[in-house]
């Protein structure tokens, strides 16, 4: 799975259950999976507020 952004407890459910999820600050779905394929996947732009809310979520979550 390639995304542009997901929260730690999501990624860490995913690989958990061994899907291989990425994250990346490339906007156009056709070159994400290429730059996936080609092994230079862009990193994920930082999102502080976004990661905090996320964070914040995880904690009252019933998937732990």
């Amino acid at each position: 799975m390639i995304a542009i952004s997901a929260g730690d407890g999501f990624m860490k459910r995913m690989q958990a259950r061994g899907v291989d999820a990425r994250q990346t600050a490339e906007t156009d779905p056709d070159k994400a999976v290429a730059d996936y394929l080609a092994q230079c996947l862009s990193d994920p732009k930082p999102r502080p507020i976004g990661s905090l809310i996320c964070k914040t979520l995880d904690l009252f979550s019933r998937h732990k």
